[in-house]
């Protein structure tokens, strides 16, 4: 896997809804390699532990570990210049039988509104590096309008019938 740390100096500036145009302060994001994923998962265990809950029993956060670990997804993290953590993401490669895809599977943290577009852009940068023809993610409705004033899609919605009554 391409080891790459992306640091970013300039603040990005997009007229959306409720994303700062102006962060206060620069990100670091980066892709952490799987052997070194045990290191930082105290830290990023908060920021997974609602959006894993939103999955609604299809994954938990030993088997978001274990992928992460053996690669199969990828960790990003984004660490403020202090490395304080203040955000995560999981994504990984999806193959149909006629395309490429970088999946955005989980993504939470603080001050969202700040890095979410830097994570984007880098992660867009990422899927193009690694041969993709485009990216998908599964996201609650609030995140539409976000995405949708970015060039992204709507593609479909997935709806869902529990048998368990939770």
């Amino acid at each position: 896997m391409n080891q790459k740390v992306v640091e970013i100096k300039e603040n990005y500036q997009e007229d959306i809804n409720k994303v700062n145009d102006k962060p206060e302060q620069n990100y670091i994001i980066t892709l952490v390699p799987g052997n070194y994923v045990h290191t930082l998962w105290k830290d990023v265990t908060p920021y997974l532990k609602k959006a894993v809950k939103r999955s609604n029993g299809r994954w938990n956060l030993e088997a978001l570990k274990a992928a992460c670990i053996q690669q199969r997804q990828e960790l990003w993290v984004i660490f403020t210049e202090d490395n304080t953590v203040v955000g995560v993401a999981t994504t990984e490669f999806v193959h149909y039988p006629n395309t490429k895809r970088l999946a955005v599977q989980y993504l939470g943290g603080k001050d969202l509104h700040d890095w979410a577009w830097l994570f984007l852009e880098k992660s867009e940068s990422w899927a193009k590096d690694n041969n993709c023809e485009g990216m998908e993610c599964t996201a609650r409705f609030g995140f539409w309008k976000w995405l949708g004033k970015s060039g992204w899609d709507k593609a479909y919605t997935v709806f869902e019938k529990r048998f368990n009554n939770e």
